[in-house]
């Protein structure tokens, strides 16, 4: 649970003529993480790809460009492959070439074909734009071709140059033509070569911006009307192309997904031997493999090659890079999105996967604390919203994980709102502590009330826990709640550096801060008595004497283990400690915007008339918009608790994860035809949510 599978390194070496077979047993029982060959032995070299590499990765290449071309996924060949059965790899073979040539024939043609009439489209756009302009002046096409005597000036101004031309050319023979533009007036000017200079200084006052006119016979708008009937044609046939395109999509996806997919592997298991260390003789394959499946790796191997490698299976070495695969059970898989978002964690780790099963939708809940949220929380997820929105912030992968890391939240959510008494911010049953004009859910029913001892009471000591009313107690367990946490992951840090480097190290670096955090909440006890509800005891400065020194000797043991710029982050630890007060600020926050909408939609509806129709749609956008963030603030606040205040205590990171070789087939089977593709034989979920 907190630690990965175990691994053993596995050593594979064998004739030349054995390598196909090993590859494509390994491939099958894909349990084997592949380790690179370095290039750095003596006497081996990089391996080859198999001789049908090259070809089979030109036809891949064919097989995904007519993929993209009839927009077919896997996704959306999941339905035909439950429906008709995987394809026997048989079948594949047989109809490769028809395929292919199918491709060739009739689906590439038609994307060609499509192309070139949105090219066709895009050209008559930019013809139609270009002549827009021109079609309003009364002048054919040709009348724009230079003359001997005559300057042609045509361009854009910002106002119209007609009178300043007519003061400045009086006497000398032009004229000019204005219609309006996008860019403000578009001007045609005829004017005699010898007063060009004159008409252009006037011009460049307006802002003039020569055009060049375009080119042809006749009427502007007679070519726009044959440009229109031409794009229209035009649409029709990329209609019908895309008509057809699709009905392609619709025959071609099972062959196409099936024949991609037999391709891919081939390929993939082609270029295996670039992994593997060769001679001309005999090769060598080294890898990691579970401690569960070592003897299946052995006994899958000696079969496929009657009895004839050498299999050697070893426990790793300590500084070797083993790959993790994580090991949690089935309700706290999920949270391992969220570890890998950060790092993936080492071998010789803690994995932090179950601690943030066990933290985040605790403090979640504490946080949110309101029922009517809680179950509007967990309707939203059970009717898909919450996987849309994750596609659509990139996170489409991760949306199953996601939504049980969300639902699970909701679910402490709905205990702590029994917990604080609160449906949407109003009063959920009733309780002896009512405020004047309190609104209750159902008044009928009463809370069972009961007092906790002190002795036992690290915060508020009476339940229901109604939050405004006892906020300085729900502080004061925020802040034991962020001792205890720091503390955990302190004691696993002890617990990774003793594993890694040795009692000494783990002492100086993380058991240092243990004493410092220990000592620190001896030194204050008269100040923490009133938190923990303790009467004042006559060894009170005993205990403060034994802070004092705590603190001391762990200074001591961190300046040895860090230097002396590790107390430089002593006042961090207090920081630290502090930031868990942003679990009772989030919720506090969450409960008065609630009630702030609560207070101003019922004075509305007491106003009656329309003010009850505005006092309902302002209940519903303050509940709506107070919704989205009691989403969103909780997770992201609890998220930043255990990355930024509990794993700076303990985790490094940076594993490599598992990936064993081979793929699971889906669109096809080496056996006879079935109806339901087989699963990956997955030891953790292989998605890993990026944020970009």
């Amino acid at each position: 649970m907190f630690k990965p599978y175990k691994m053993r390194k596995v050593v594979i070496a064998g004739s030349a003529d054995l390598l196909e077979r090993t590859i494509d047993s390994l491939f099958d029982l894909r349990c084997l993480h592949l380790i690179d060959f370095k290039k750095n032995v003596p006497d081996f070299n990089m391996g080859t790809p198999l001789k049908d590499a090259g070809p089979s990765s030109e036809r891949l290449l064919k097989l995904r460009s007519a993929e993209k071309v009839l927009a077919v996924s896997p996704a959306s060949g999941a339905d035909i492959v439950g429906k008709e059965g995987a394809v026997p790899v048989q079948e594949v073979e047989k109809d490769l070439d028809g395929v292919l040539k199918e491709i060739d024939s009739e689906i590439m043609i038609k994307w060609e074909a499509r192309n070139e009439c949105e090219n066709q489209l895009r050209e008559l756009d930019r013809k139609a734009e270009e002549l827009g302009p021109f079609s309003d002046v009364p002048l054919k096409l040709e009348d724009y071709e230079p003359y001997l005597n005559l300057a042609v000036l045509v361009g854009t101004v910002r106002s119209d140059p007609g009178p300043a031309l007519e003061k400045k050319l009086s006497g000398r023979g032009h004229e000019v033509f204005v219609t309006g533009h996008k860019e403000g007036h578009l001007m045609v000017l005829f004017v005699e070569k010898r007063a060009q200079d004159d008409a252009l200084k006037v011009l460049l006052d307006h802002g003039f911006n020569e055009v060049k006119p375009p080119q042809g016979k006749g009427l502007p708008k007679a070519h726009l009307a044959n440009l229109t009937a031409e794009k229209e044609r035009l649409k029709k046939e990329l209609a019908d192309l895309d008509t057809e395109l699709k009905d392609l999509s619709k025959g071609y996806a099972k062959s196409l997904l099936a024949s991609e997919e037999h391709l891919r592997i081939k390929v993939e298991k082609a270029e295996a031997p670039l992994r593997f260390a060769t001679t001309p003789n005999a090769f060598v394959i080294e890898g990691f493999v579970t401690e569960a499946g070592s003897d299946k790796l052995k006994n899958a191997l000696s079969k496929a090659t009657d009895d004839r490698l050498y299999i050697e299976i070893s426990e790793p070495e300590k500084e070797e890079d083993i790959p993790v695969a994580l090991r949690n059970p089935d309700a706290s898989r999920p949270f391992e999105v969220l570890t890998n978002l950060v790092s993936r964690p080492r071998y010789d780790e803690v994995d932090p996967s179950i601690l943030l099963f066990i933290g985040m939708p605790l403090f979640y809940g504490i946080m949110l604390g309101d029922v009517g949220y809680a179950i509007v929380l967990m309707v939203v997820i059970a009717l898909g919203v919450m996987t849309r929105v994750f596609k659509f912030l990139g996170m489409g992968g991760a949306a199953p994980q996601l939504n049980a890391i969300l639902f699970l939240c909701a679910i402490y959510s709905f205990v702590f709102g029994f917990v604080y008494n609160e449906f949407f911010g109003f009063e959920f049953f009733n309780h002896s502590g009512l405020a004047s004009g309190t609104v209750v859910i159902l008044p009928m029913v009463h809370y069972w009330e009961f007092t906790i001892p002190r002795f036992l009471a690290f915060g508020p000591t009476s339940f229901p826990i109604v939050r405004f009313e006892n906020v300085l107690a729900l502080l004061k367990l925020t802040i034991w709640i962020g001792l205890a946490h720091i503390t955990i992951g302190l004691i696993i840090g002890f617990r990774n550096k003793y594993v890694s480097h040795g009692l000494v190290h783990a002492i100086c670096e993380k058991g240092s801060w243990l004493m410092i955090l220990t000592g620190g909440v001896l030194m204050f006890y008269f100040v923490l008595r009133d938190i923990t509800g303790f009467e004042q005891l006559s060894y009170g400065t005993a205990a403060e004497v034994a802070g004092l020194i705590a603190i001391m000797v762990g200074c001591a043991l961190l300046v040895k283990g860090e230097g002396a710029m590790g107390l430089m982050h002593l006042p961090s630890l207090i920081s630290n400690t502090m930031s868990y007060a942003r679990i009772l600020a989030i919720g506090l926050s969450s409960t008065g915007i609630a009630l702030a909408f609560n207070h101003m939609s019922i004075t509305l509806f007491d106003s009656g008339g329309v003010y009850i129709a505005l006092g309902a749609l302002v209940l519903f956008m303050g509940h709506f918009t107070n919704m989205l963030l009691g989403i969103l603030g909780p997770g992201l606040h609890s998220l930043r608790l255990h990355y930024v205040e509990f794993f700076t205590k303990f985790y490094e990171g940076g594993g490599t994860p598992y990936f064993p070789f081979g793929t699971a087939r889906r669109f096809t089977t080496t056996g006879p035809r079935h109806h339901i593709a087989p699963k990956a034989l997955d030891l953790e979920p292989k998605v890993m949510l990026r944020i970009t």
